[in-house]
């Protein structure tokens, strides 16, 4: 008989989010401080698979990799940034597609950091209600946050390991943050799918539709799009 992923138990579930936030933690970690990885990006080190070939550039007669103007020597690298957005990303993609929203929900270290103070049973502050703005313009601040997101990204986060460590925590931080500070995220979910009429009535081009439809979105599809998109 075929075991669905839904059906398996939250225990067990639960220490596979475990698993998956050590891991996290370690990765965040390396981000900061990690003199051991640098060897297996060696191009010498004939053992190791994540060698890369593309740091015998330097060593050819006549050829560099020049960055604005200048050469700039290339020497082997830690392999945490690496990692996190040639395996973790594309895995988070590929559990997203083939075993859907509510698998990557239950497993998410994102989710699982957020749920952090109703666990130490610390009461919410607030609630969305309190933040009519919010409520209001919560569609146009997840599309900035997710333009200024896409934006650092290519400029600094990509490439500086200790900015891509910075940026990871200050978003753990947030996602416990925000649930401590306005209450639960089904809270929060029951007012974001109120979307404005006026986005409802126009096209939406996003990256993920949870089926196919039209050119015209119901509020909570539209919802449910805006928060694909923030989350990735």
């Amino acid at each position: 008989e075929r075991i669905m992923l839904s059906k398996i138990s939250e225990q067990r579930m639960h220490v596979v989010r475990w698993v998956l936030v050590i891991g996290w933690g370690l990765l965040i970690f390396s981000l900061f401080y990690d003199p051991i990885s640098h060897g297996l990006t060696d191009p010498a080190n004939g053992w190791s698979l994540l060698r890369d070939q593309t740091l015998l550039m330097d060593q050819a007669p006549g050829r560099c990799v020049q960055v604005q103007g200048e050469c700039v020597p290339l020497e082997p690298y830690a392999i945490g940034a690496r990692i996190f957005w040639g395996m973790v990303v594309p895995c988070g993609i590929f559990i997203v597609f083939v075993f859907g929203h509510e698998t990557w929900r239950r497993i998410c270290p994102l989710y699982f950091f957020s749920q952090i103070p109703r666990a130490l049973g610390i009461p919410p502050r607030s609630s969305i209600k309190a933040f009519p703005w919010l409520e209001r313009n919560h569609f146009y601040l997840q599309f900035g946050l997710f333009f200024l997101g896409l934006n650092g990204r290519i400029l600094l986060v990509n490439s500086v390991r200790p900015i891509l460590g910075t940026f990871l925590v200050l978003t753990l931080l947030s996602s416990a943050g925000v649930v401590w500070l306005l209450g639960a995220a089904q809270q929060m979910l029951a007012v974001m799918r109120k979307v404005p009429a006026s986005l409802a009535k126009r096209p939406v081009w996003i990256l993920i539709v949870r089926r196919p439809t039209g050119t015209i979105f119901r509020s909570r599809d539209a919802a449910w799009c805006s928060m694909a998109i923030w989350g990735w």
